[in-house]
C-alpha cells in the first residue's frame, strides 16, 4: 500500500506547492511510512509515500520491467480497483500504451509525467 498525491495550480511558487505537497504527503505517512519522494515544477507537484513489503531495511519494489508487463498489470489493477485516474511515468510508451488505451476506454483518464506516451489515448 503505497499513496500518491499531487497538485496542480499555475498560480502557485514552487516553494508553495513543496510545503502544500509536505503537509499532504503527511496526510498519507500511514499508506506509505519507509520512504516519500517528491516532484515539483511550474505550477505542479507530486508526491509519493511508499510502503516496503518486500525489503523493508533497503529494497525497492519493482516498478517496471524490459517489456512493460509490470506497468500494464499496475494500470489494470488501478482500473479494476475503480481508481478516479491514473498517473504514469513510462520509459517506453510503446509497451503500455495498450494499457493506457483500456483505462482511458473505461473512462479512467491516464496522464502521463517524465515522460510521455502520444501515441495513445492517454489525457496528457
Amino acid at each position: 500500500m503505497c499513496g500518491i498525491t499531487g497538485i496542480i495550480d499555475p498560480a502557485m511558487s514552487s516553494a508553495e506547492i513543496r510545503r502544500v505537497l509536505q503537509r499532504m504527503a503527511d496526510a498519507i505517512w500511514h499508506r506509505g511510512p519507509d520512504e516519500d519522494g517528491y516532484f515539483v515544477g511550474d505550477g505542479v507537484g507530486l508526491a509519493i509515500r511508499r510502503l516496503s513489503i518486500i525489503d523493508v531495511s533497503g529494497g525497492h519494489q519493482p516498478v517496471g520491467n524490459e517489456d512493460g508487463q509490470v506497468q500494464a498489470q499496475r494500470i489494470a489493477q488501478a482500473v479494476n480497483e475503480g481508481a478516479n485516474a491514473v498517473l504514469i511515468s513510462c520509459s517506453d510508451a510503446a509497451k503500455v500504451t495498450g494499457a493506457i488505451n483500456d483505462a482511458v476506454d473505461k473512462n479512467v483518464p491516464v496522464m502521463t509525467f517524465d515522460s510521455d506516451a502520444p501515441d495513445s489515448k492517454r489525457f496528457a
